[in-house]
């Protein structure tokens, strides 16, 4: 996937951030980190900063924000930091964002001409920083945003769910379409009559030496495969409250058909089942694991504590493209990509 400019732009500010003190002076010629593999000097960042002004610009001049022109100079110095994936496009938007930034960061106009570009990313970055963090720990995440992470179905999940079921299946199967379309097939249900002494003897040789575990058990059917060829084997992990009708359930995980649940929900932990059939063919299990019941909302305060602290990036980052995006529209930025497309000058 792509990073956005604005992921450049974090990424980039953060390094520099990180390399130095964010308030201290840099060492002569300290290294400046940027995104992607590549490690720039400073030198290649101070760059002399040009005024432009709104309307026609020379050539040289790829965008204008706040006054201050993003040269193809400065695009040129920064554009091999970046991997070769990232838009050009999107390496100019990380330099605007870059300033607009650097701008908003600066108490008086007139300290801009005293601090070195590093020192003016580095107030960028605790800028955006400070400002994210003040107002969205995870105290401060909104409870639409609790709600709305609650309401996907893998991390709801893990705090609201029926009991949970984990078995590994052995399967001698005769159909692999729609559990009805199965069942009304004559010539799949007559293969399923020739293969229950099969799966009657797979099973006598397990129950012979039942298997204590999902991987003992696997192992055992995989070696019988060579000469049971049609055997299979694999884990099943499913929701069900027994005491709800069988058209009443819900859950992530798609309903086992009826036959499997009728004979697999009664087993205890460690428990092998005895041979079933099924619209597809012969089933035999093993109950891996049983998981009770929860039932936790989504404001209970340790659940609402724990979904902010996994949204939290996700957040931050919706609220920074948001600020740069206002930063943005009120410098009133004029952009040029068509010139990116042009060799630059000799």
């Amino acid at each position: 996937m792509t990073p956005t400019s604005r992921d450049l732009l974090l990424l980039a500010l953060g390094c520099a951030c990180l390399g130095l003190a964010c308030h201290s002076a840099p060492p002569p010629n300290a290294p400046v980190a940027r995104a992607g593999a590549t490690t720039l000097p400073v030198a290649a960042l101070t760059a002399a900063r040009k005024s432009c002004q709104a309307g026609s610009l020379p050539a040289d001049i790829l965008a204008c924000v706040q006054g201050v022109a993003i040269t193809r100079a400065r695009f040129d110095a920064v554009r091999p930091g970046y991997p070769a994936s990232v838009s050009n496009q999107a390496v100019l938007q990380a330099l605007i964002d870059e300033e607009l930034l650097e701008s908003a960061a600066l108490r008086k106009p007139q300290d801009e001409g005293m601090l070195e570009r590093i020192q003016r990313q580095a107030m960028a970055a605790a800028l955006l920083t400070t400002q994210l963090e003040r107002k969205l720990g995870p105290a401060q995440i909104a409870d639409d945003d609790i709600r709305k992470a609650y309401l996907n179905d893998s991390i709801r999940e893990h705090y609201r769910h029926a009991p949970g079921y984990s078995v590994t299946d052995v399967q001698i199967l005769c159909c692999s379409g729609g559990a009805e379309q199965c069942a009304q097939s004559p010539e799949v249900q007559t293969c399923i009559d020739k293969l229950e002494p099969e799966a009657r003897e797979v099973y006598a040789a397990l129950l012979a030496d039942p298997p204590r575990s999902a991987m003992e058990m696997t192992a055992r059917v995989t070696r019988m495969k060579a000469q049971r060829p049609a055997l299979t084997v694999g884990p099943v992990q499913f929701y069900y409250d027994v005491n709800k009708p069988y058209d009443k359930q819900g859950g992530r995980y798609t309903l086992m058909v009826k036959e499997f649940i009728e004979h697999v929900t009664p087993l205890k932990p460690g428990e092998l089942g005895k041979p079933f059939r099924s619209p597809f063919g012969w089933h035999i299990t093993h109950m891996d694991e049983f998981r009770p019941a929860v039932n936790r909302p989504w404001n209970a305060p340790d659940v609402r504590k724990d979904i902010a602290e996994h949204i939290i990036d996700l957040v931050r980052n919706r609220e920074g493209e948001k600020l740069l995006a206002d930063l943005m529209q009120a410098a009133k930025v004029e952009l040029f990509y068509d010139k990116l497309d042009v060799a630059a000058p000799q």
